[in-house]
C-alpha cells in the first residue's frame, strides 16, 4: 500500500506539517513516504530532499527545529570537513556518496547553508565570515530584502562526486582469512 504524503503529515507537529506541505506543493508527489519522512529524489538542484516529522533542536543562528535536509552532489575536499563542521553542525558531507547536505527549518535556509559551505570550500570566505553572513542573510530575509543565497544554488552540482575510497584488503585476503577461521565473510 502506497502512503500519500498529504495524508501522513496531517498528524505531524505544526512546523513539520507546514514545511512539508510547502514542499509537496513545490515538488509534487513524493518518491518515498513513511510515517516519519517524506522524500523526493532529483528535484531541482537537489539529489534528494527529505522532510521529517521530528525536528532536531538547533540554536544557530537562533533556536529552531531542523526539519528538512537537502542533498546536492559535491566533491568536498578532505581538508574542508573540519571547517564545515565549525561553520554549521547541520551541514554534513558524505564522501563516499559525494553528497553535501544541510538540514534546517526549511529549504531556503538549506540553500543558504550549502551556498556558504561552497564559499568556504572554494576559499571565497572563512568560517567566521560565513557564520556572520548567515546571520545577516537571515535577518535580511525577515526584513523582506533580497536574499539570493536563499533562493538558488550559487554553483552547479557536481555529478559523480562520490569517492569509494581505497581498498586496503584484497578479495583474496578476505577469502583466505575466512577459510583459515572457517567463517563466511561476504565479499564484494
Amino acid at each position: 500500500m502506497t502512503m500519500d504524503a498529504s495524508t501522513v503529515i496531517k498528524d505531524w507537529p505544526d512546523d513539520s506539517r507546514t514545511v512539508t506541505a510547502a514542499l509537496i506543493t513545490k515538488y509534487g508527489a513524493a518518491d518515498e513516504v513513511t510515517s516519519t519522512q517524506v522524500v523526493w529524489h532529483n528535484r531541482g538542484p537537489w539529489k534528494a530532499v527529505v522532510a521529517s516529522k521530528e525536528a532536531t533542536p538547533h540554536n544557530f543562528p537562533f533556536p529552531h527545529g531542523d526539519i528538512v535536509e537537502n542533498f546536492t552532489e559535491y566533491d568536498v575536499p578532505l581538508d574542508s570537513f573540519s571547517e564545515l563542521a565549525h561553520f554549521d553542525g547541520s551541514v554534513t558531507v558524505n564522501r563516499t556518496r559525494g553528497l553535501l547536505s544541510a538540514r534546517c527549518h526549511d529549504e531556503g535556509a538549506n540553500h543558504l547553508a550549502v551556498n556558504l559551505a561552497h564559499d568556504i570550500i572554494t576559499g571565497k570566505t572563512d568560517v567566521a565570515k560565513a557564520r556572520q553572513t548567515y546571520v545577516d542573510t537571515m535577518l535580511a530575509f525577515r526584513e523582506h530584502k533580497p536574499t539570493p543565497y536563499m533562493t538558488e544554488l550559487q554553483f552547479k552540482p557536481q555529478p559523480n562526486a562520490g569517492d569509494p575510497d581505497t581498498a586496503l584488503v584484497t578479495t583474496d585476503q578476505l577469502k583466505k582469512a575466512a577459510a583459515e577461521h572457517k567463517t563466511t565473510i561476504p565479499v564484494g
